[in-house]
């Protein structure tokens, strides 16, 4: 399966090569050859169960567009008898790992505000007293929002009715039973 990466990807992977913090990995013992694996959903998937790996990057950005064209090799299984689960021209999302998985500090993306410019969410200190905190939003990951930054993992955010709290008003909180988040 073919698909374009754009420019500022390819610079900001060929620069953390050549620091050392993404390497590739061999396919077979004893291969010098290294790749990347890769991961793929079609539209009915949730997420990208479909695992391979990248086996061609072209040698030309095209100027038209600012992308590369790269080749990821997948598995095709056969659902019947010369019906393949995959069709040439279907729609697919691809992502390519450049990192090992971590834990990471996540809320529901409707709890962050934004003043201009400045993201924020509002926590509740020990005296159940509204109190806005500036933060560093990162991607998206099963649905909820990371957090590089400005949070703690016991911080309580509020997640709804964001229009009536105010900084430094006190507040009645609800938590989830049992932990279990709303969302």
């Amino acid at each position: 399966m073919y698909f374009d990466m754009d420019e500022r990807t390819l610079l900001t992977v060929r620069r953390l090569m050549l620091e050392g913090k993404v390497k590739g990995v061999k396919l077979k013992e004893g291969d010098d050859k290294e790749t990347f694996p890769v991961e793929m959903g079609l539209a009915i998937d949730e997420g990208y169960p479909k695992p391979g790996y990248i086996d061609f990057l072209d040698n030309r950005v095209n100027p038209a567009t600012g992308t590369i064209r790269v080749r990821g090799v997948f598995r095709n299984p056969e659902l019947q008898p010369q019906r393949r689960e995959m069709s040439p021209g279907m729609f697919c999302r691809v992502r390519v790992p450049l990192s090992q998985p971590h834990t990471a500090l996540l809320i529901a993306d409707r709890a962050i505000g934004t003043d201009q410019g400045r993201k924020f969410v509002y926590v509740i200190n020990d005296k159940n007293e509204v109190v806005d905190r500036t933060i560093v939003p990162g991607p998206i990951q099963q649905g909820l929002r990371v957090v590089t930054s400005g949070l703690r993992a016991n911080d309580k955010v509020i997640i709804d009715g964001m229009q009536r709290v105010r900084p430094g008003v006190e507040v009645a909180p609800k938590t989830c039973p049992d932990g279990q988040p709303p969302w």
